[in-house]
């Protein structure tokens, strides 16, 4: 059986209790064939800080504090750890080959945090850039492009990538 996970936003770089993110998953599993990582943030902290900088205009040590007063209450309600989720640290353990997106007009992710992680990312990888905004839906020719590479890179047929999209 040919696995090939997509996980967007924090569904490409979060844990969860049911299944870990593609990028945690695919890290701890031989099973896994080929993983696309879509919009991904290279830390939490570091995309906190910078989404406050922006809406807020604070400055960073001030927005570090407001995140270190709220991170027990986060671990405490939502059952994680916002500094566990610096992805930089994890990208050298991952095997499988990987497709990144990203898009400039993304105004959640900046494009410069999926970089950071292509960069960092030592297997198989390509990137693509694609024209949508970080929560609308993807186009049907960026996900036929992305499929194709899929195809290509586990030498799939056309009868079997089964894609579904929710």
């Amino acid at each position: 059986m040919i696995i090939c996970l997509w996980g967007r936003s924090m569904g490409a770089v979060a844990g969860n209790t049911i299944i870990d993110s593609a990028l945690r998953y695919t890290k701890k599993n031989d099973n896994v064939n080929m993983a696309v990582y879509d919009s991904p943030f290279s830390s939490l902290r570091q995309l906190a800080i910078e989404i406050g900088k922006e809406k807020t205009r604070f400055p960073k040590f001030l927005i570090q504090l407001f995140l270190d007063y709220v991170k027990p209450i986060i671990a405490e309600k939502a059952k994680f750890n916002i500094d566990d989720l610096d992805i930089t640290k994890d990208m050298d353990k991952i095997k499988v080959p990987g497709i990144f997106i990203g898009s400039m007009r993304d105004q959640l992710v900046p494009f410069r945090q999926v970089e950071e992680l292509f960069q960092l990312y030592r297997s198989k990888k390509e990137m693509f850039l694609i024209e949508e905004e970080h929560n609308e839906p993807r186009s049907k020719t960026s996900i036929e492009k992305v499929f194709k590479s899929i195809k290509k890179h586990i030498n799939a047929t056309e009868h079997e990538v089964i894609h579904m999209q929710t």
